[in-house]
């Protein structure tokens, strides 16, 4: 994410207003989670490495300065954009950064500091009345199927002086960008629901957790429904494993309200193998397999006419023992199934923690490799069900909050149509 030139001489000339930078400091809203949170950050990063001014960041509830850079449509005011664009601009001795999707605020920060901010520092263009609009180039696409779903490890641990810092809202962000009707999560660790961002960002932008009859301690393995589209029938948890709270298994029953489709969903995380050797961790998710069977099972014979929908970090990839047992429970590997696919790998190294600024500034060096061969997160289906789309999430931005890339799964659910006589078609 570094595109700033490392010429700090010049970048410290950097002037907005006919005023340096380091005499600013960047404001952002927190009450929109389209990106505005990131780029007040990594602007933050960039102008403290590459131009050697730490910018301070606040929201913008706190107190109006002169000299500030407001990001989102904040209590400062802003001007409207057309759909579809990203622009920045000058009004006095403030520069505003706007947008209305998380795609358009990257751009929007790829140009401030690739481009804008190195420019700026050999003329002074920032002035009272700079205006740039641009239309955003890679937005996120509409459905190609009838409903929509994703998967995400988000990695939500606590490494000590690497709290939570500020992956949770970035993963809120990412995931809110595609609108899923349906959100499975993994690793939603307790330590990310008491911080609360997530949580909050997801509810105040229209997405209800199911709640299981049964379980009475927070869920690691949430799933997510859009609000007023869809209504819990039924939701139950069961442990996989009584010492490890993120190896359970949410069950739940989910009807379409609009069309009255019904859906059953499984959201689970098998074993690893970081703490034992490969055959170990090779028969422990085996193991875990054969305990969630008999679960499934008794589960799915209550609803024999809804689609069913498996989401996991299987933490194993296609050909192993392990998967090849969940395929045996009459499961199909979506991947394979989906006629728009692409082949990836979901799983890359962990993104880099600034300890001076206290925040994950970078993405792992190596988040662009690997093919679907070597994916350990898995969608798997059964039912009556048309697979649409198959994507891998992949992309620097999503490599900045977790080491798992969300996977977005696209289907129909066919309507039975009935023939005189009562036959079925």
């Amino acid at each position: 994410m570094n595109r700033i030139q490392r010429q700090s001489h010049e970048l410290f000339k950097i002037k907005c207003a006919e005023k340096p930078v380091f005499c600013f400091r960047i404001v952002y809203t927190d009450r929109s989670d389209k990106g505005e949170y990131f780029v007040a950050l990594d602007l933050r990063y960039h102008l403290f490495y590459d131009a050697g001014a730490d910018v301070p960041v606040c929201t913008d509830d706190a107190e109006e300065t002169p000299y500030e850079i407001v990001i989102g449509d904040t209590y400062r005011g802003g001007c409207n954009i057309p759909d579809g664009t990203y622009t920045l601009y000058v009004r006095g001795t403030k520069l505003y950064i706007l947008a209305d999707s998380l795609a358009g605020y990257l751009e929007a920060d790829r140009y401030l500091t690739g481009t804008l901010l190195p420019l700026a520092a050999e003329q002074e263009i920032l002035v009272d009345g700079f205006e740039y609009t641009h239309a955003t180039m890679e937005n996120v696409p509409p459905k190609s199927g009838e409903f929509r779903m994703l998967l995400q490890n988000i990695w939500g641990v606590d490494w000590g002086s690497e709290l939570m810092a500020n992956r949770d809202r970035y993963a809120a962000a990412m995931l809110l960008s595609y609108q899923p009707d349906l959100l499975f999560v993994n690793e939603y660790w307790t330590v990310m629901r008491r911080r609360g961002n997530f949580q909050k960002s997801m509810e105040r932008n229209g997405y209800t957790e199911v709640v299981a009859e049964n379980w009475s301690k927070p869920n690691v393995i949430p799933i997510f429904y859009k609000t007023g589209e869809w209504r819990q029938l039924e939701c139950r948890i069961y442990d996989l494993r009584g010492e490890d709270e993120s190896k359970t298994i949410t069950l739940a029953v989910l009807q379409h309200i609009p069309s009255g489709k019904t859906v059953t969903c499984c959201d689970t995380h098998l074993e690893a193998s970081w703490n034992c050797s490969y055959e170990v961790g090779n028969i422990r998710k085996i193991n875990d397999v054969r305990l969630l069977e008999p679960i499934l099972k008794e589960f799915l014979a209550r609803y024999p006419d809804a689609p069913f929908l498996f989401g996991a970090d299987c933490n194993c990839t296609i050909g192993t023992t392990p998967f090849q047992r969940l395929l045996d429970l009459g499961l199909t590997d979506a991947h394979d199934a989906t006629p728009i696919t692409d082949d990836r790998n979901t799983c890359h190294g962990y993104p880099l923690y600034d300890q001076q600024l206290g925040y994950y500034v970078e993405p792992t060096p190596h988040w662009n490799a690997g093919s679907y061969a070597g994916a350990i997160d898995h969608i798997l289906y059964r039912g009556n069900l048309k697979p649409r789309v198959y994507q891998n999430l992949a992309g620097e931005f999503s490599a900045m909050y977790s080491d798992h890339f969300a996977v977005m799964f696209e289907f129909d659910i066919p309507t039975e149509k009935k023939l005189q006589g009562g036959n079925e078609t």
